[in-house]
């Protein structure tokens, strides 16, 4: 994964393919138009933890696309089928890095490490929507070397 999104950094820097990586579907392009950033988020129970950094963090990309948060609640099962199916462009939804649907969707990089259940978290980002993907990581990087990881 690094060296890919390193191989990018190299492109973009040393050619004409500036606008990589890009939205498969225009997510991140759509986010910009509308001001709005539509997040489904579970109504389940999970730790007050990890309420408080997915918060912070969506907070955070709405704020670098010039978008309001428009929160989706929902069942975490649904919310990552309606992922899947490219009804939401995020999922903020206590999902470990090793689940199931980390094969139909794009998962950032964990913005909490070891934590319950020794777990590392990571939002969900709809499949092919590597530029929003990009800048999650982006801001989960800038998090975790202020000191927000843990």
């Amino acid at each position: 994964m690094k060296l890919s999104l390193l191989g990018l950094l190299f492109c973009a820097g040393a050619s004409g393919c500036a606008d990589l990586p890009r939205d498969q579907h225009g997510a991140t392009e759509r986010i910009r138009e509308k001001g709005v950033l539509v997040v489904g988020v579970s109504r389940g129970d999970k730790p007050s933890a990890l309420q408080g950094r997915e918060k912070r963090l969506i907070e955070k990309i709405a704020r670098r696309l010039g978008a309001r948060v428009q929160w989706r609640p929902g069942n975490a099962h649904q919310l990552l089928q309606d992922l899947e199916e490219l009804k939401l462009p995020i999922v903020a939804a206590a999902i470990p890095s090793d689940s199931p649907f980390s094969a139909g969707v794009g998962m950032s990089q964990p913005y909490l490490k070891d934590g319950p259940q020794h777990k590392d978290y990571c939002l969900a980002v709809a499949p092919g929507e590597n530029r929003l993907l990009f800048l999650i990581d982006q801001i989960i990087a800038e998090e975790e070397r202020e000191g927000g990881s843990r």
